[in-house]
């Protein structure tokens, strides 16, 4: 699994990067400041450190999801609130993570990636490419208990 982590703040960039090394599975492709955020990192996961109030990284973001076969979006925050909560939603993030990260709650993410994958790619090609675990895990980002 590739992943591409854009943050905001040098300290953010250096734990997000930490993180997906601590759950090795797969390689860490990209690692810029979120200025370089594009629609074209070749990522499976793009993971940002998202900033409430900046309609160009809104704009970005649903860039990014509004293709076919997009990555995987994974918002880390500071602090979760409602609004935060809300605009995650909207914009069709798959995660949204705050600080700090349990392993276990980002393995649970990577594995519920790695099912919808599967099911993706069975549905276009016909055969399972991955294989994830058969069982399924429910929820969307269990750091903000929902």
């Amino acid at each position: 699994m590739q992943f591409s982590v854009y943050y905001r703040s040098p300290e953010n960039g250096e734990y997000l990067r930490q993180v997906v090394a601590a759950a090795g599975t797969g390689q860490l492709a990209h690692f810029q400041e979120l200025s370089g955020l594009s629609g074209e990192s070749g990522a499976d996961v793009v993971l940002v450190e998202y900033q409430d109030n900046n309609p160009h990284l809104d704009h970005l973001l649903a860039q990014i999801m509004e293709k076919p076969l997009c990555p995987e979006v994974f918002l880390f925050v500071e602090e979760v609130s409602p609004c935060i909560i809300w605009k995650a939603l909207k914009l069709g993030a798959r995660e949204l993570f705050s600080r700090t990260i349990p392993p276990e709650d980002f393995q649970a993410a990577l594995l519920r990636v790695e099912m919808r994958h599967g099911r993706l790619l069975s549905r276009h090609t016909g055969a399972n490419a991955w294989s994830g675990p058969s069982g399924w895990l429910p929820g969307w980002g269990a750091c903000c208990g929902i």
